[in-house]
């Protein structure tokens, strides 16, 4: 086994039960040491039939858990939440019953920290029905090597990222048919992504704000949040957005030049307080290309006033 690098399993695969593995497999052996990419590909895999040890995967940096499109998802085996925080690329697609990505050591009965060192880069999230946190909320770990995170078809997320846990490094974020989600995270995290360059929110159905601003800094007339490094900014398909922001913030765009807001009937105005995106040489809405001379506020707002006097000109044209 020490050769092994890479697994690719398909099919229906039955492992030991944790109580037959434990009494077969001492705990002082590492069972794949060398073992770096582990893909799962299989239609049925009961919850208590894979038995793993934290240090069973030293090596292992990438893992995919993929499981059919039909009635028969696959049940993540509860034991392995404690190996993803040592994993650079994650992947769960089709994954049924998984409630928790990122666990606390209380809830899983596990004797592991929570400031375990964490090496997740990058994370997708697919098609996970029963999905309501991507982490913990009383997690104290520090997920700042976190690059990318793609999240699609997870109908019962509410939110995001949480607001215990630094972001630092992320990068990229995408988030597509979240029908649950009501907005994508809290001013207090806005704050601490200092090296978002892009983010893609679409087709979600009931978020109604991108930045969600606590009622103790909606007192504060002085609320600011900063996107050091944001170039790229898509807001398509978001029927019931009517800001990207919620309170009177001061948002700065320093790096801001393609902003995409398309099919967002309800969006009035992009924020209730002043924007500064110097960079911002052209919006686009719906399939016009804007000029961001009179501000991003000012175009959202002749754009809706616009759809509205179209749209009382086309109840009076039919009558």
């Amino acid at each position: 086994m020490k050769q092994i690098e890479r697994i690719h399993a398909n099919g229906k695969i039955e492992t030991f039960a944790e109580d037959e593995a434990s009494q077969l497999v001492p705990h002082e052996i590492v069972l794949f040491p060398s073992l770096r990419f582990w893909v799962t590909h299989c239609k049925s895999v009961k919850r208590r039939s894979c038995w793993v040890k934290p240090d069973s995967f030293p090596k292992l940096e990438d893992l995919k858990v993929i499981g059919s499109k039909d009635e028969d998802m696959v049940n993540f085996p509860f034991e392995m939440h404690q190996i993803l925080y040592g994993i650079e690329n994650i992947t769960f697609q089709h994954v049924f019953e998984l409630v928790k990505v990122f666990k606390n050591g209380k809830e899983s009965n596990r004797n592991y920290e929570s400031s375990t060192v964490v090496k997740v880069k990058h994370l997708t999230l697919n098609n996970l029905p029963d999905l309501t946190h991507v982490w913990d909320d009383n997690l104290s770990c520090c997920f700042d090597s976190l690059e990318k995170i793609e999240i699609e078809r997870c109908k019962k997320l509410k939110y995001l990222l949480p607001s215990s846990i630094t972001f630092f490094n992320l990068t990229r974020i995408a988030v597509d048919y979240c029908t649950g989600m009501m907005h994508l995270f809290k001013s207090s995290v806005a704050k601490d992504l200092v090296n978002l360059k892009g983010m893609s929110i679409t087709n979600c159905t009931e978020m109604s704000c991108i930045v969600d601003v606590a009622e103790e800094e909606e007192e504060s007339r002085e609320e600011e949040i900063v996107f050091n490094r944001l170039e790229y900014l898509e807001l398509y398909n978001l029927p019931r957005l009517t800001c990207f922001c919620f309170g009177k913030c001061l948002l700065k765009f320093f790096c801001l030049k393609i902003l995409d807001i398309k099919k967002c009937p309800e969006m009035k105005t992009f924020s209730y307080g002043k924007i500064s995106a110097p960079k911002l040489l052209f919006m686009s809405m719906e399939r016009e290309k804007l000029s961001t001379t009179h501000g991003i506020n000012a175009i959202i707002e002749d754009t809706w006033n616009d759809e509205i006097l179209r749209s009382i000109k086309n109840l009076f044209t039919k009558h």
